[in-house]
């Protein structure tokens, strides 16, 4: 029967089935055991799959029965048993023969048996679940338990004994081994399909979770199937996507109303969600050319999970700032929405501290931004990729082709660590892998494959093969040789040696000629088909390369592949080649041959011929093109190429060709030579003999002509050998183009030659050009010279009409002395070279003719005035210091200077009498100078004296005629005195007749003065200095401490400003140095501390020191420290600035204050601020004797420009004084961005970025440094001014209620110092803020939280200034009074206004708050519901305490200040919570009460001070969860206490001995929380990130990702 009809048979043994099951009696067992014996007579013959149908087919009449059978549970249970029964039967003895081999990789993995089982199973498992999903609920209506059980057991999830429950087969023996062939069958997708409808389907009794867990267990199992030939999971319809995250969306109650207008976000189940997202990896890494490049393309979370699953890297990710915005919006979300459920339910107020929802849901946007995965998630993905080969799987899909698409986006450094353990645990089969990332692979290990037996060897033999067999396909090495050769052109050497070497092994080319491109290449089967891809490559290569070998190579095989191509396409190579010419030319000159040029590595016969080669296929390729673009007769559409001009040659013919190629064309024709006949073509057609150059136009103005030749390209044609370029180049040359040329170094003599001949030509025709073009006419002379003793010719005209003359021709060289080397020449050799040196003028008559052409020359001749200088030289020449007859030696020189100028006065009378000022100036040296002699007598005085006046003077002479006079008489007339004096040994000089000299001396001046100004009054025109300048640029030399004294001392005139000035700029640095040092060690009562100051200051702004300098100096460089002060010389500086403040009145406050800063400042300037230096400042200021009040401001000005100072020393105290008029606080720029930041958060996007880093950063500025911050204090209220007044809605959609609890925490911070009379204006500004924003909007639920701390800080400020602020908030007690009527449970604003309302002296009735409008429209809380506010807060409300009274004028007393924190005492859970924590050592133990610590003390921060110490322990814990949650609880600690010193200093400590750890994982938990930490500890952050730093060198830590949002966080600050 079975054998005649099978499928008639099967379906009527179906029918019978169903008969048995219809009696009263159990008959399960005899139709199981019936059912087997029947397969085993029919050899397993037989048409299970019909047999099942049939028997789960609703159709027939039977199933009328069955639903009103009594029996219907059993019958329902019985069917799934056969059902499952039928599923075990289908593995034949030959089944399990095959799947045994499978196992164990003996049976090939395409036999047909298992085929057509694994389609049998996956249609009976089809057929059961749609079973289950269409009849079961209607027909059977069994319960959610039995249901559950029943798919389980269908789907084959259930235990294997309840299989073999009934008569005990399977057998033990067989049972697993049965089960595990039948589960591991492959998965339809309708099957999915169906499983997923009786999810969601409401009437059928399975929960979404179950059917979530069922889905992963069916696909998982799946997965695990070894046959690959087969698909496991069939899923090609995208309908299973949504379906899934339909299945995990989130519900409200179906009886909860929402607020009118609100919608509700879409939701997800977290725990559902990343399960939905784990069951789309399994199916798309089944499906990837379908499933998984629609999930690839369209949901970014799946492409996240598919790279790493590719990668196989699963690391934990940081949250991103688009991540945390995400989840900051995330939260305020579920919050809302949370909210608005329990308003209907429980009536709670919903905070993040109670709400359920939050840890629960997550916001569903799938094709949105990734998010970030959970570790959890990344552990279950991690084993699912070990397990499944889910990676493997992956990288196997060609279309798309992802294994591709990470690659090229990672770049090949970061890919390469997981890509070569993807190559090495491939089964030996390549075929799977792209190319590219084979490529990829061989690439990266190109210098180490050496084995040829190696998996690396056998990659490269794949490679070798798969490029040079004739089969191959043509495609696949295309995109081999595409992918090498594009690393060619990498702008990264060590990728192009990467590539290089990866062709060499691939064509087995060991030599250095470059074979594997000129030789091997060329072989390969289908290389015309890959010139394609080569040529480009190529070209872009030679623009990047420096090996000049490797560009020759890459030139010559351009140039020989592409002779036949078009015209368009050889465009493209010929404008590679030109950008190589003129854009790389010192890479060019190494490319061509040339005269000497060697390189090491080669032999030089070879590489000269190499390059000699090279040049000759460029010139090919640029002839090529000309001919080309001369047979081209299609119009030019070359639009897209820049510079593109029409060259017009001499046989008529109009070439569109780009300006670089016209350069490129030009520069190879300079290399042109007869051993090189292919340039000679180019050279005729560009430059032919007896006829001008070709010219350029633009193409859309061809009457306007355009210059081909610009300057630079002329003097290569000029440099070059070749004629005809030299001639075209000297063509319509102007006089400046000359000029400049002529000027250039490198030039050959026959080119100079013609050079010069053109200058002369050009001197002659346009002399006024010539002379407007030459610039240094002394250094062209120079180089005419140097040209014509070369060889040059022409040029002489030149110099004749000019009157060019360089030195050498008019000033004879300075003698040079030749510095000895004492131990190689002894003394009297020393000796004689001083005393050659010394003889330099040998006979009068010289000496005489310089100082008559001083006379006689023009006041500008620079000649006569510089031999002038030498002859002074000469009579003072200090080389003779180590002369034994010093003396005798100047002696005689002046004696002959004497009779010298005794002669001069006799032959030069009628010049004397017309001197200029300068030869005054001269003359009187020269006499100064004789005259101060002692050689000289009073018999050479008197002789002087008489012939000076006789000579020739006007009978009208002049004012400075008369002055030159009376000035040369009265040198003589002192002179005489002097020698007089000597006699009596009194050598002193009256410093009245010094002035009388220098009134007498300064003529030019003179007469701008008037009459009857006194002597002294000369010396403040600085008309000394400049007169001494003149003499001696270096004449200052301070050696005594009693110069000093009398050049700072107080009574000093204005004359010592014009000498400080001299010393600044004409005296050498060590001279400054020493005369810095002997004034800082002056110590002298009478010293002028400003002109010492000032003196200081120009020292360290002297422009010569800075000459050279960047102009533009960064913002994070320090300034140069220019010299070193020892501590005895700081200290005088200090005295110095302290003498200057007490010493001036303070009359100009401004003035006063500016003064201050500046000295500080330069303070600063010329010291390193160390700690030692800066306790040492202090030290010095409070040593001093000085009011205390200006130590007071020294040291706040020292604040104020460096606020570090308060970490540095502990010597600085808060003092409370107003320093707002100090000038120069750097933080001021700080604390204003932060706050003018703070209040310009008004968009969403920019609050949600922002608002919590900024806050923060405020907090820690106002507890660090509470002074500097109290100058901003009325910009931080101003951000709260005005806003009151605006409505509800404005005033969330802004985020102005935020603003007013920000400002009203960093008040907190500021006490005690904002409560003084001093802040009182800002301050008080401020609070009449909040008691207009309580008076307007106190319905509102934000006003209880803004109210509790605001109470707070009124009875701080009682408590602090009772006077001022009892005054003060006297005038809103009406507003207070309603408040506490409002909010009755706040026992301290309750107290607070019963004291108050004591002192007044009438009643308040009148109705203050004014928000009964506003209320109508947003009253979200009655005032009843008031309690549950108060209720859930309750903990943290401050009650007054009635320990201390204060007594007003009437003798009431009243109990309103003094508030006292309500003594923390913890229930007895949160008691033993902290008593684990801190008792306990077992992490299981710990882990729960600190999670539980961390959720209780979300808003109760004061908690954390029992367990501080505790956490600085656990954070070294080897448990992540418990670090993760110590670390949490550690930055809400500082958070709360940002300004305690000793808690910065605890944590400090143990943070950085934790980023020290020798556990990695305790330094990764410290390094991920680098930001929060290094923000709140800020004083210390170059400590914390030097740590850091070098835990990223030292280890293996990724450190450089944290330290970058460090300093993101910290610009913020700076306004960056």
């Amino acid at each position: 029967m079975f054998q005649v009809s099978p499928d008639q048979s099967s379906h009527n043994l179906a029918e019978i089935y169903k008969e048995f099951l219809l009696q009263r009696e159990d008959c399960l067992r005899t139709l199981r055991v019936f059912l087997r014996e029947l397969l085993r007579v029919l050899r397993y013959d037989m048409n299970i799959l019909k047999f099942c149908k049939s028997f789960m087919n609703d159709k027939s009449d039977l199933m009328e029965q069955v639903e009103r059978s009594e029996f219907k549970d059993r019958i329902f249970h019985s069917m799934v048993d056969i059902i499952c029964l039928c599923m075990l039967l289908s593995v034949s003895p030959q089944i399990r023969e095959a799947c045994i081999l499978l196992r164990s990789n003996k049976e090939m993995k395409n036999n047909p048996l298992l085929l057509n089982f694994y389609t049998q199973m996956s249609q009976i498992q089809l057929e059961a679940v749609s079973w289950m999903y269409e009849t079961v609920p209607n027909l059977f209506k069994i319960q959610c338990l039995e249901y559950s059980q029943a798919l389980h057991k269908i789907l084959l999830l259930d235990s294997p004994e309840q299989y073999s429950r009934c008569d005990q087969w399977p057998s033990e023996p067989e049972r697993g081994t049965i089960l595990r062939i039948v589960s591991e069958t492959p998965v339809l997708e309708d099957t999915l399909l169906r499983i997923i409808l009786i999810g969601i389907t409401k009437d059928i009794p399975l929960t979404v979770p179950e059917t979530i867990d069922v889905i992963m267990m069916v696909i998982k199992r799946a997965a695990s199937m070894r046959t690959l030939n087969y698909p496991a999971i069939q899923a090609n319809k995208y309908d299973v996507i949504d379906f899934l995250f339909n299945m995990v969306e989130y519900h409200y109650p179906e009886n909860i109303t929402l607020p009118l207008g609100y919608i509700p976000p879409k939701f997800a189940i977290t725990v559902l969600y990343w399960k939905a997202w784990i069951i789309m990896l399994m199916i798309s890494a089944h499906n990837p050319s379908t499933f998984g490049a629609f999930c690839w393309k369209h949901y970014p979370t799946m492409k996240s999970l598919i790279e790493m699953c590719i990668t196989n890297q699963f690391i934990e990710q940081n949250a991103g700032k688009e991540e945390l915005q995400m989840v900051s919006l995330e939260r305020e979300q579920i919050l809302q929405l949370e909210s608005y459920l329990a308003a209907q339910t429980s009536q709670a107020i919903i905070t993040e501290e109670n709400a359920i929802l939050i840890s629960q849901l997550m916001l569903m946007d799938p094709m949105g931004q990734a998010r970030r995965i959970p570790n959890n998630v990344l552990e279950q993905v991690k084993g699912l990729n070990k397990t499944l080969k889910l990676g493997y799987l992956l990288c196997r899909c060609r279309r798309p082709d992802l294994l591709l698409d990470i690659i090229q986006r990672q770049g090949t450094t970061k890919s390469m660590p997981w890509l070569s353990d993807l190559v090495q645990s491939s089964e030996g089969d390549f075929s799977h892998l792209p190319v590219q990332c084979l490529c990829e692979f061989m690439l990266f290990n190109a210098n180490f494959v050496n084995d040829e037996h190696s998996r690396d060897g056998e990659l490269v033999c794949y490679l070798r093969n798969l490029i040079m067999e004739e089969q191959a396909h043509k495609t696949t090495v295309c995109e081999v040789l595409d992918y090498i050769f594009r690393r060619l052109s990498s702008t990264v050497q060590q990728s192009r040696n990467a590539a290089i070497n990866g062709l060499k092994i691939i064509f087995k080319d060991n030599t250095n000629q470059n074979d594997w491109l000129l030789k091997s290449i060329p072989q390969i089967p289908c290389f015309q088909e890959a010139l394609s891809f080569i040529i480009p490559q190529l070209r872009s290569a030679c623009q990047v390369e420096n090996s000049p070998l490797l560009i020759m190579s890459y030139i010559q095989f351009v140039a020989a592949h592409t002779i036949n191509d078009g015209v368009i396409d050889m465009l493209d190579h010929v404008i590679d080649m030109a950008q190589l010419i003129v854009e790389r030319s010192t890479m060019f000159q190494h490319i061509i041959p040339a005269t000497g040029d060697l390189l090491l590595e080669y032999n030089s016969s070879s590489l000269a011929e190499y390059q000699f080669q090279t040049l000759k296929c460029l010139f090919v390729m640029f002839n090529n093109y000309i001919i080309r673009l001369r047979e081209h007769q299609e119009p030019y559409e070359w639009t897209e190429y820049p510079d593109l001009l029409m060259v017009q040659f001499e046989d008529g013919a109009q070439l569109p060709l780009h300006l670089n190629i016209i350069h490129a064309f030009i520069i190879l024709l300079t290399q042109s030579s007869s051993q090189m006949p292919e340039s000679l073509p180019i050279l005729d057609y560009w430059f032919p003999l007896g006829r001008r150059p070709p010219v350029g136009f633009l193409p859309n103005m061809p009457h306007e002509a355009v210059q081909l030749l610009p300057d630079w390209l002329k003097l290569k044609m000029i440099r070059s050998s070749v004629d005809r370029l030299i001639e075209a180049a000297l063509l319509d040359l102007s006089p400046d183009q000359i000029v400049l040329f002529v000027q250039n170094f490198g030039t050959p003599v026959v080119s100079m030659s013609k050079l010069l001949a053109l200058l002369d030509h050009a001197v002659n025709e346009e002399l006024e050009l010539v002379k407007n073009a030459i610039l240094n006419k002394a250094y062209l002379a120079q180089l005419i010279e140097i040209q014509q003793k070369r060889g040059a010719k022409n040029g002489h005209f030149t110099v004749k009409a000019l009157e060019l003359y360089s030195h050498s021709q008019t000033v004879p060289d300075h003698p040079k002395q030749i510095n000895t080397v004492l131990n190689l020449l002894n003394f009297e050799k020393n000796m004689q070279l001083i005393t050659r040196t010394t003889s330099f003028y040998q006979g009068t008559k010289e000496i005489e003719d310089v100082i008559g052409n001083l006379l006689k020359a023009s006041p500008y001749s620079y000649k006569s005035t510089s031999q002038f200088r030498r002859l002074l030289h000469h009579l003072l020449n200090r080389d003779l210091c180590l002369s034994k007859n010093r003396s005798e030696l100047i002696i005689s020189h002046l004696k002959m200077g004497w009779l010298c100028l005794m002669r001069v006065i006799d032959k030069y009378k009628h010049y004397i009498s017309q001197q200029t000022t300068s030869q005054v100036n001269h003359m009187c040296t020269l006499f100064r100078i004789l005259l101060k002699q002692k050689c000289i007598t009073s018999s050479d005085t008197n002789s002087i004296e008489d012939k000076f006046r006789e000579c020739e003077w006007k009978t009208g002479i002049n004012s400075k005629d008369k002055m030159f006079k009376k000035s040369i008489l009265n040198i003589i007339k002192r002179r005489k005195n002097r020698i007089l004096k000597s006699s009596s040994n009194s050598e002193v000089i009256k410093s009245d007749d010094l002035l009388y000299d220098t009134q007498n001396l300064f003529s030019l001046k003179k007469d701008k003065l008037p009459e009857m100004i006194s002597v002294q009054a000369l010396c403040h025109y600085g008309l000394i200095v400049d007169q001494l300048c003149e003499i001696d640029p270096e004449f200052i030399h301070i050696r005594k401490q009693n110069q000093i004294g009398r050049l700072f001392t107080k009574n000093c005139t204005d004359f010592r400003f014009h000498i400080l000035s001299l010393i600044c700029h004409q005296t050498s640095w060590d001279a400054l140095l020493y005369t810095l040092k002997l004034l800082l060690q002056e110590s002298q009562p009478n010293i002028d501390c400003s002109t010492a100051l000032n003196f200081v200051e120009a020292l360290i702004n002297n422009p010569k020191l800075w000459q050279g300098r960047d102009k533009s100096i960064s913002k994070t460089s320090f300034p140069e420290i220019m010299f070193t002060l020892s501590e005895y010389e700081m200290s005088a500086l200090v005295g110095f600035i302290l003498n200057e403040t007490d010493s001036n009145s303070p009359s100009v406050l401004e003035t006063y204050d500016y003064k201050i800063c500046s000295r500080i400042n330069l303070l600063f300037r010329v010291t390193s601020k160390k700690n030692k230096n800066i306790s040492q400042f202090i030290e010095n200021v409070f040593n001093k004797s000085c009011p205390h009040l200006l130590k007071l401001k020294i040291i706040h000005q020292m604040y104020l420009l460096h606020p570090s100072i308060r970490f540095m020393t502990h010597n600085i105290k808060e003092q409370v004084t107003k320093i707002s008029t100090l000038k120069g606080c750097k933080a001021d720029k700080v604390s204003n961005y932060l706050i003018t930041c703070l209040g310009n958060l008004f968009l969403r996007k920019d609050f949600e970025t922002l608002s919590s880093d900024i806050e923060m950063l405020i907090r820690k500025f106002a507890a660090s440094h509470p002074i500097l911050f109290l100058r901003q204090l009325g910009v931080l209220s101003s951000l709260i001014q005005g806003r009151a007044h605006l409505g509800v809605r404005l005033l969330r959609e802004e985020y102005h209620f935020h603003r007013f609890i920000q400002i009203l925490r960093a008040l907190q911070l500021l006490q005690p110092m904002i409560f003084d009379d001093c802040y009182k204006t800002e301050f008080q500004a401020a609070l009449e803020c909040y008691f207009v924003f309580f008076k307007h909007h106190s319905f509102i639920k934000e006003s209880y939280h803004i109210l509790l701390k605001f109470v707070e800080l009124l009875q701080a400020y009682i408590n602090s200034n009772p006077t001022c602020a009892l005054l003060f908030i006297e005038k809103y007690v009406g507003i207070l009074m309603e408040l506490s009527v409002k909010f009755n449970t706040i026992t301290s604003l309750q107290q607070l206004v019963q004291g108050i309302a004591l002192l007044q002296q009438r009643a308040i009735s009148t109705k203050q708050l004014n928000d009964d409008e506003n209320k109508q429209d947003f009253e979200i809380e009655e005032p009843g519901n008031n309690q549950c506010f108060i209720s859930n807060e309750a903990e943290i409300v401050e009650v007054s305490s009635t320990n201390q009274f204060e007594t007003n004028n009437k003798g009431v007393q009243f109990s309103i200040s003094t508030p006292f924190t309500k003594p923390i005492t913890h229930s007895q859970h949160f008691t033993d919570l902290i008593r684990i924590v801190k008792n306990s050592s077992s992490e299981e133990t710990i882990l729960g009460p600190l999670q539980e610590i961390e959720s209780l003390t979300s808003k109760r921060f004061s908690y954390l001070n029992e367990i501080f110490d505790r956490l600085l322990e656990l954070i070294f814990s080897p448990s992540a969860q418990i670090r993760s949650n110590a670390f949490i609880l550690l930055v809400r600690h500082l958070k709360h206490n940002p300004g305690c010193s000793d808690i910065n200093r605890c944590t400090l400590n143990a943070y950085i001995q934790c980023l020290r750890d020798d556990n990695s994982s305790v330094a990764t938990t410290a390094v991920d929380n680098l930001v929060e930490m290094t923000l709140l500890l800020q004083e210390h952050t170059v400590e914390i990130l030097s740590v850091a730093f070098t835990l990223g060198i030292k280890s293996q830590l990724n450190t450089s990702t944290q330290i970058k949002r460090v300093m993101q966080t910290l610009m913020l600050q700076h306004g960056y």
